[in-house]
């Protein structure tokens, strides 16, 4: 059913059960030229004519009053004036910048400082503007002796503090070219205007100095049409508009949020119930107001006014993004299932969307079973889990042949712009929401006018919310839609009990990380002993690294290469220096008095043993030649089975020493170079060990050697 509010329902709650709709949006080029800033914004695309409200209830936790805000300079004239000035209690009063509204006085009170000026009640007038322009009203005015922005407050007849909904004369519907006047419009006005100009005989109009944290509107019934169009200011310097086609709400509140739904801190990027009566899903909020929103484009004095840069800031791209598969130790590897963490680093705060192309296809698309991860990212570090290691459909992503590497993509987002909208039922023609100053091409594809939402069920801690979206209705978004000709729309009723949300962001560059999955998880213990040649004395240490190395039949083999490592020395004292498989020791390690001197020669030995639930194919291991130190050339030896072989330096075949030079490192030593070049081996075929020493191949070790610089 569709939801209608009776004008003498006294109850907040009851007003919002029965109908209340909440906005948050903005609006698109090709608006008339505009000459003033008021109401006639509001319904200069026909439709039906919206009440501005001033009222004593709430919802959401806002105060259903629209509180205008100016920035005027020193010397220059704002101009107001409403149809409730002198109608009853109806008043129009100017404050100071950051006064309290209710309990400072006004700088004007036009009805008791200017008797009979700031009455407009005309839809000619409100045309005209202020006199004097041609058939203009008189207008209340107030000349700021102190630049700033100023605060305007609007009553209905019924005063400061009445809370009642409008009417007209036993209907509620509004009408743009005869709006109601008289006492009826009770807790709000029909008509409203506030201008600045240079001086009080001058007609030229300063636009875009006029905003709200938010407005809230009555249109006084159902089957009533919004065509508003408004403009929205991030604070990152970002201008939007959006157009509304036609949406049929009731009362409504129109507001602008960086986040949209809220859960655990971070943005749902989903639409919820929770509205007319229903309830949020559990953990579930709605941020505030966060951009200002303005009835003509701002003007750059404005934007100054409030810190707002002259130019949308373009957000710098995430560094050192990179995959932490489930093996640890910096590893990309992760098994089948097991996902892993993504980490980056955010040059600035805003928010993120991290997408794997778990489809290989090349095209990062959530519609075609992609999975995106979207939140928050603040200064500096930060990580984001993909725990259960599925794609967008919830499928299990498998491992590729040939152990190839999935792509992942981050992007950080400036300006993103969310506009809820709350119970309203139906909105048939969708709405246009237009960047309207992008900084340069859109390094996702997408344009100023691509929008994004998703109507799909969802699961949101441990409840499931189903939200009912149908073909041929639109219901997933997320890849972007054009909204130039209208978007988001939806049929009869879909809106009602239901918080809708679109959200709007220009992309930073994007940066692109590799993972890897395998199919199982056989393990590969390894020991490394270090035999440091210092003059003549030889100091043994050994290394032993526990924990599961991925290895992989029909894929190129990798040995965990930073597990948590035991050091202990000829004498038996035992130290944890790290990642030991990379290189990480250091002479630091033995006494000082048998540390290797320039010249000399340290060899290392790693053991290997594959001990796990299942056979290894295509063994390959890696270790880095350490810091201060240069691989000695012929030095690496592989055994196996009891057989020592000499193994090659050129890695033609994926064995021997990979020089600084190489352009790619083979995925055994995870696609790194560390300057010093690797030693490789393939080892081939490792079955698991069933006993010790049986099979003789399910265990060896290789070795190399390099000179101490």
């Amino acid at each position: 059913m569709r939801s209608v509010i009776h004008p003498r329902l006294k109850s907040p709650c009851d007003r919002l059960v029965c109908g209340l709709s909440l906005l948050a949006v903005t609006l698109v080029l090709g608006m008339q030229p505009a000459q003033s800033e008021g109401s006639r914004e509001l319904v200069q695309n026909g439709g039906n004519r919206p009440y501005t409200e001033w009222r004593t209830s709430t919802t959401v936790g806002l105060l259903r009053r629209t509180l205008l805000k100016v920035y005027a300079q020193a010397g220059e004239v704002i101009n107001i004036g409403s149809s409730g000035v002198g109608v009853g209690s109806g008043n129009a009063v100017i404050f100071a910048p950051n006064a309290n509204v209710d309990i400072a006085a006004p700088v004007r009170d036009c009805v008791a400082d200017q008797p009979g000026q700031g009455v407009l009640n005309t839809r000619a007038k409100e045309i005209a503007g202020p006199s004097p322009a041609t058939g203009g009203y008189a207008p209340c005015t107030f000349i700021p002796t102190v630049s700033g922005v100023y605060q305007v407050a609007f009553y209905g007849p019924d005063g400061k503090n009445g809370d009642t909904d409008a009417t007209a004369g036993g209907s509620s519907v509004t009408s743009i070219s005869t709006p109601v006047i008289n006492s009826n419009q009770r807790s709000s006005v029909s008509i409203w205007d506030i201008t600045v100009r240079s001086s009080l005989t001058s007609t030229a109009d300063l636009n875009g100095r006029v905003f709200t944290d938010y407005i809230t509107m009555i249109l006084g019934g159902n089957s009533q049409f919004l065509n508003s169009e408004l403009f929205i200011l991030t604070q990152d310097g970002y201008e939007y508009s959006t157009l509304l086609r036609g949406i049929d709400p009731y009362g409504f509140i129109f507001f602008a949020n960086a986040k949209g739904l809220i859960f655990g801190g971070q943005p749902l990027y989903h639409s919820a119930p929770g509205s007319g009566g229903a309830t949020l899903p559990t953990g579930v909020t709605l941020e505030l107001p966060v951009h200002k929103t303005f009835f003509n484009t701002p003007s750059s004095a404005t934007k100054f006014a409030l810190s707002v840069p002259s130019i949308a800031i373009v957000p710098a791209p995430a560094t050192s993004f990179a995959f932490q598969g489930a093996f640890g130790g910096g590893s990309f590897y992760t098994p089948t299932g097991a996902g892993g963490t993504f980490s980056f680093n955010a040059p600035q705060s805003g928010s993120y969307q991290i997408a794997i192309d778990t489809n290989n296809d090349g095209i990062f698309d959530p519609t075609a079973g992609d999975r995106f991860l979207e939140g928050s990212a603040t200064v500096g570090a930060n990580t984001v889990s993909w725990g259960d290691g599925k794609n967008g459909n919830g499928v299990v992503v498998p491992p590729l042949p040939g152990n190839a590497s999935y792509r992942a993509r981050i992007l950080l987002k400036g300006g993103e712009y969310h506009f809820p909208l709350l119970d309203a039922e139906t909105n048939t023609n969708g709405f246009t929401i237009k960047m309207l100053n992008s900084p340069g091409a859109f390094s996702n594809g997408a344009s100023p006018t691509t929008n994004y939402f998703d109507e799909g069920d969802y699961t949101v801690g441990s409840t499931n919310v189903a939200l009912g979206c149908i073909a041929p209705q639109v219901c997933d978004g997320r890849k972007g839609i054009n909204s130039a000709s209208g978007a988001h729309n939806f049929p009869t009723n879909y809106g009602d009990k239901k918080i809708i949300d679109t959200w709007i962001y220009f992309p930073s560059a994007a940066v692109i990380a590799p993972l890897v999955i395998t199919p199982s998880t056989p393990n590969v213990r390894l020991v490394k002993r270090i035999s440091a040649i210092a003059g003549t004395a030889i100091s043994t240490y050994t290394d032993v690294i526990t924990g599961a190395g991925a290895i992989d039949d029909n894929a190129s083999g990798w040995a965990n290469p930073t597990a948590t490592a035991v050091k202990s020395d000829n004498s038996g004292n035992t130290t944890n220096f790290s990642s030991l498989l990379q290189g990480a020791v250091t002479a630091t390690a033995l006494p000082v008095a048998q540390r290797p001197k320039p010249g000399d020669e340290v060899e290392y030995t790693i053991y290997f043993l594959s001990d796990g639930g299942k056979d290894a194919s295509n063994v390959s291991l890696c270790d880095f030649v350490p810091a201060n130190t240069t691989y000695v050339p012929g030095s690496i030896q592989l055994s196996l089975s009891g057989t020592l072989t000499a193994v090659p330096d050129g890695p033609a075949l994926g064995s021997g020493f990979y020089p600084n030079s190489t352009p790619v490192f083979p995925a055994s030593c995870m696609g790194v170079n560390n300057n010093r070049g690797a030693a490789v081996v393939s080892v081939g075929s490792a079955p698991k060990a069933t006993a010790s020493g049986t099979p003789t191949n399910s265990y060896g070790f290789f070795r190399f050697r390099a000179k101490v610089d």
